[in-house]
């Protein structure tokens, strides 16, 4: 069972932590965003914002120094102007959609495409461009928003809440709710990037997705819905993944937490765990980065961090085979993604 079809969530530990809120982010224009800070009783540190619901900064105790494991930017002016997605949640339909339509009840929804003629991570009704409202609400920070109805061609309405806390001392969580107001797909994921190691170099990170199969894509990046078989235990050296670039989505049952991937630095001394409810998990080699100035002084470039995105299929409302996405009214959709940060 995909979660688009899930009941409810299951009822999660929430572990106390600090939540602060810093000062705002401005850009140039003078468009304002909300920035909190969640401090775990381990010392985790969790920097969000308004504007795309972004994870800034994800901050790890390593022996003597607070290790930041995500790309981010200093400046809200940065963020409007990235193109890569860096940090945001994604969707209302995350990944891309072939051709930039689908057909529900026998009506083609034709859509605004934005990756030649496919649509990606919903394009201009996408949630990385919307500025989202907070609230603080028992160790947890809630963020909301609300998309507009027929935006790039997608029906309906869309009322969207996160709920960001730490469910243990070392485990951030991330509770996606969404209710459409009409019956159409949905998929919602976050889309950091993360390097592990302790310098900005990305080699030799270890890379273990627990999935028996991937789906094959053609030149476009659009699955066909084969199912091909994964490597299990992989090493991401700054290039490729055993060798080759990756953008595959990787194949779970769904339905219920379950551990997806393990990603681990390059001396063993800090790994992630990430776990979701979703029916697959999209790995990206981060291949298309451009060359950008990124906080702290720090750089990005081609391949100098990975995504995984725990999602539904992409494309799923075209392919027969795929868990189904379609959600209404009376059928919201949930998602659940955690976090777990481990010290060796």
């Amino acid at each position: 069972m995909s979660q688009a079809s899930a009941p409810q969530f299951e009822i999660s530990h929430i572990s106390e932590c600090n939540i602060e809120q810093l000062e705002d982010f401005q850009s140039s224009s003078g468009e304002r965003a909300k920035r909190y800070r969640l401090r775990s009783q381990a010392g985790i540190e969790a920097e969000f914002i308004e504007y795309g619901a972004i994870l800034r900064s994800l901050l790890v105790p390593v022996e003597d120094e607070l290790r930041d494991l995500v790309l981010g930017f200093d400046t809200l002016d940065e963020y409007l102007e990235q193109e890569a997605f860096i940090g945001s949640m994604v969707g209302p339909y995350a990944n891309r959609i072939a051709q930039a339509h689908y057909t529900l009840d026998k009506k083609t929804y034709n859509l605004k495409a934005n990756e030649g003629e496919n649509i990606l991570h919903s394009g201009v009704a996408g949630l990385h461009l919307k500025y989202w409202n907070s609230k603080i609400e028992s160790n947890q920070l809630i963020l909301q928003v609300r998309t507009p109805a027929n935006e790039a061609g997608f029906p309906g309405m869309v009322d969207i809440e996160l709920r960001l806390y730490f469910s243990t001392p070392h485990e951030l969580a991330v509770d996606i709710r969404a209710t459409p107001s009409e019956p159409r797909p949905i998929s919602i994921t976050n889309h950091s990037y993360f390097n592990l190691n302790a310098s900005n170099e990305v080699s030799n990170q270890r890379l273990l997705v627990m999935a028996d199969t991937y789906l094959a894509v053609g030149s476009d990046g659009i699955p066909n819905g084969e199912a091909q078989w994964s490597e299990g235990e992989m090493r991401f050296d700054g290039h490729h993944i055993n060798g080759r670039t990756v953008d595959h989505h990787y194949v779970s049952q769904g339905g219920s937490l379950k551990k997806l991937a393990r990603l681990s630095s390059d001396d063993g001394s800090l790994s992630m765990t990430l776990s979701s409810d979703a029916p697959g998990l999209q790995i990206y080699t981060g291949h298309h980065l451009p060359h950008m100035a990124a906080k702290d002084n720090s750089s990005i470039h081609s391949r100098s961090a990975i995504c995984l995105e725990p999602q539904e299929w992409p494309n799923a409302p075209n392919i027969d085979s795929a868990p189904d996405t379609i959600c209404g009214p009376d059928k919201p959709y949930f998602h659940r993604i955690r976090y777990c940060l481990e010290l060796s």
